[in-house]
This record gives C-alpha cells, structure tokens and sequence, in this order.
C-alpha cells in the first residue's frame, strides 16, 4: 500500500504518497504494514521498516519511532474497517433472511386464505350437487 504520511510538525505540511529518496525512478514507497517491508515501485528495492528513513518536501527526517506510529495507525484504521465490513455483511445477511422468512410467511398466509375461498367454493359446489340430486 502507499505510505501516507500524517502532517510534518515542521512544515505542517502532509502527503498522501512517501517518494524514494535517491531513486533515478522517482519511486514511491509501499509498505507492507504486517510484514514491515517496504518497497520503492520505481526501482523494485525492498528493505525493513526499521531501516527506512523518511523525509518531509521540507527536508525534516523522521524516526523510527515516527514511522512505527504511523504504521499503527494504519494497522488499527485498517482492522476498523475490516470489521465495519464485517459487522456490515452481517446486517445484509441478517437483513436477506428476515425478508425471506417475511415472504414465506406472506406465501403461507396467501396459501391458507385461497386454500379456505377454495374449499368454500368447493363446498358451496358440492352442497348444490347434492342438493339437485336429493
């Protein structure tokens, strides 16, 4: 994924894409947050998190320990969504069952009432069979 970056206390400036410093590429950064890897897609380059400097346009550095934050939050804001989908498709599901069990319950209503106007047609029928034969 690309590596946003959170306002520069410096320069209060942020960015959505951290470039590889020193790529002929112009590369950006995508970090791989759960196997704290990072990779430049310009020039293919891979190396640890832990070992990745970043820099602001401004030029402040940022440490490690900058970094680390910034990839926990990642990490948390990705795992919320996750589970806002989850809880999501959940409701969907929840939803699709209700409005089945709704219509079966219609169709079963709808059922007994014809099946009831059906059997008293049925009767009255017969009743005037019967009543022109005997």
């Amino acid at each position: 994924m690309q590596f946003p970056f959170p306002e520069c206390p410096a320069c209060s400036t942020s960015w959505a894409v951290s470039r590889h410093r020193g790529c002929r590429h112009r590369g950006s950064m995508e970090v791989e947050p759960d196997a704290r890897r990072v990779r430049c897609d310009g020039c293919s380059e891979q190396w640890a998190v832990g070992d990745t400097n970043f820099y602001c346009s401004c030029g402040r550095r940022f440490s490690t320990s900058d970094v680390d934050h910034a990839i926990e939050q990642i990490l948390f804001s990705a795992r919320l969504l996750a589970a806002l989908i989850e809880r999501h498709n959940d409701e969907l599901a929840r939803i699709r069952r209700q409005g089945r069990e709704s219509f079966r319950s219609w169709l079963n209503s709808l059922a007994e009432r014809l099946g009831g106007k059906a059997g008293a047609v049925m009767g009255h029928v017969v009743g005037a069979v019967v009543r022109l034969l005997f």
